[in-house]
């Protein structure tokens, strides 16, 4: 059974992150969390809907 991938969002006071859940991810960049391409003050939904589209087979949640 495949396992889904996760990417948790993650505000911070300057900027949106994201944390994989893939390793390869941390593999890749030394770390899970990387910065989005988003400031702090972009609204939760915007965030979400981008990176939701931008990757469709990843559960993408926002940490509260």
């Amino acid at each position: 059974m495949r396992t889904i991938p996760t990417i948790t969002l993650i505000r911070k006071p300057d900027a949106w992150y994201a944390r994989f859940s893939d390793p390869e991810v941390k593999r890749s960049f030394g770390t899970d969390t990387i910065p989005t391409a988003y400031r702090a003050s972009a609204p939760t939904a915007q965030v979400f809907r981008a990176i939701s589209d931008l990757n469709p087979n990843a559960l993408v949640e926002v940490r509260a």
